[in-house]
């Protein structure tokens, strides 16, 4: 019989150090590194539950096939223990893996998204530590619920719903070629089915802004609770020169949502042509290189991936977020807001964001107004310095890491879960890595 790895809670049900609040915390993709949307959520979320616990973690390998060794890579986690399972994340562009996933779909009436996480070895791991660490409580994203079934008796569920899965699908209809929309309007069925049925079955839900939880709450009885996301405050805010760009936009580019708001831009760009120039720069990984070549020309600059955000966000006025698709929150405004960076946004890239909306932000439905409010932001210095204010202030208001920490202490009331106070450090637990498939652009991973 083989022995345990070090380190290993399965090996036996050792008791809470300190009668500490014990959770078991799983995600779809692991977390590191964390450079999009869901791992920055699934990192904090490890930090805040260290904070009120001993946590425990497991995940799929995501594509970066990466795991983190040290305490100093976990900051202030306090996650106990990690441990990661080898999968194929994205499978797009696997057509046998695809094709066997699409076909167990149709046989068995179940989400696509929900089966490609189907995995035995997940499971085992998953039985094991329910029976070796005894959690109070499991935190699990929608795939993950399937690992769940005969759990030990008062062990409580919390649903981690980052975006309401059925309505990416949804959106994602329009999006996709002729020949695809049933299957996507079928997913998307199939999915808004399987996330009411979790809704009334889990013991408590986790959302991330106010207005997922009002639509989930009108399907449930359960209780719904918002952990806003948080941004830590930058160690310098303003610089003493003139900013270098007039406006400014950065995100993943590979997210089709993201392109397809590049596209608009740049369509806004063309049209602007002639006019006052503005100084624009687009920051980020995955632009298309034909792409870039259009926005250039149009008078944008495509700067890549920024290693120093504070000099990006000290060197523009404002940041433009023309997004109309998606859901969610989008971290990218946060993280210009906090600092003081006024946003221009459509209303979709202003959700979720707490506080007035009348500070630090102006609202836009268009990609070419978002440019003409930026035009006039720069003949306006005065009302631009009240905007960045406003910014500093809404955000120190609503998305500290206190506000996440108050929400969090609301849900583990609410579920009827203790809390300990601050949990323990890191270990590794050492795991296996995974290979990794490409970005897939239009649909939801």
């Amino acid at each position: 019989m083989p022995k345990p790895e070090r380190n290993d809670p399965t090996r036996s049900p050792a008791p809470s150090a300190g009668g500490r609040t014990k959770f078991l915390y799983l995600t779809h993709e692991a977390p590191w590194p964390a450079h999009a949307g869901h791992k920055l959520r699934y990192t904090q979320l490890l930090r805040i539950l260290g904070r009120q616990g001993e946590v425990h973690f497991l995940a799929f390998t995501g594509p970066d096939a990466r795991e983190p060794r040290t305490p100093q890579e976990l900051p202030g986690s306090g996650t106990a223990s990690h441990m990661l399972v080898p999968r194929a994340i994205r499978i797009r562009r696997r057509p046998l893996a695809l094709l066997r996933i699409g076909i167990l779909s149709l046989i068995r009436g179940a989400p696509y998204s929900e089966l490609k996480f189907k995995d035995s070895r997940m499971k085992r791991k998953v039985r094991q530590l329910l029976h070796g660490i005894r959690p109070e409580a499991v935190l699990a994203t929608l795939p993950m619920l399937q690992n769940l079934s005969n759990m030990p008796p008062g062990i409580k569920r919390i649903l981690d719903s980052h975006n309401i899965e059925h309505r990416l699908w949804e959106q994602a209809t329009d999006l996709v070629p002729g020949y695809l929309r049933p299957f996507v309007r079928r997913e998307a069925a199939l999915l808004k089915a399987r996330e009411i049925k979790a809704w009334n079955e889990v013991d408590c839900i986790l959302t991330i802004c106010d207005e997922d939880a009002a639509m989930i709450r009108s399907m449930t009885s359960r209780p719904v609770v918002t952990i806003p996301p948080v941004v830590d405050a930058p160690e310098a805010i303003m610089a003493p020169a003139p900013p270098t760009y007039d406006a400014a936009l950065l995100g993943v580019w590979t997210w089709g949502p993201n392109e397809l708001a590049l596209q608009d831009l740049l369509a806004a760009l063309e049209l602007r042509q002639g006019k006052t120039p503005l100084r624009l720069a687009i920051a980020g990984r995955g632009i298309r290189p034909v792409l870039a070549e259009r926005l250039q020309q149009a008078g944008a600059e495509v700067l890549g991936f920024v290693e120093d955000l504070n000099a990006f966000y000290r060197n523009t006025r404002c940041v433009i977020a023309p997004y109309h698709l998606g859901a969610g929150v989008r971290l990218k405004v946060l993280e210009a807001m906090t600092h003081g960076v006024p946003v221009l946004g459509t209303p979709l890239a202003l959700r979720g964001i707490r506080g007035d909306p009348r500070m630090g932000a102006l609202m836009r439905r268009e990609a070419g107004e978002l440019l003409e409010a930026a035009h006039a932001l720069r003949q306006d210095p005065p009302s631009r310095e009240a905007l960045a204010q406003g910014a500093l202030l809404r955000v120190a208001n609503s998305h500290r890491e206190s506000h996440a920490h108050e929400a969090l202490s609301e849900l583990l009331a609410k579920a009827g879960i203790p809390c300990t106070g601050q949990g323990r450090v890191f270990q590794s637990m050492g795991t296996a890595s995974g290979k990794s498939d490409a970005e897939e652009a239009m649909l939801p991973p």
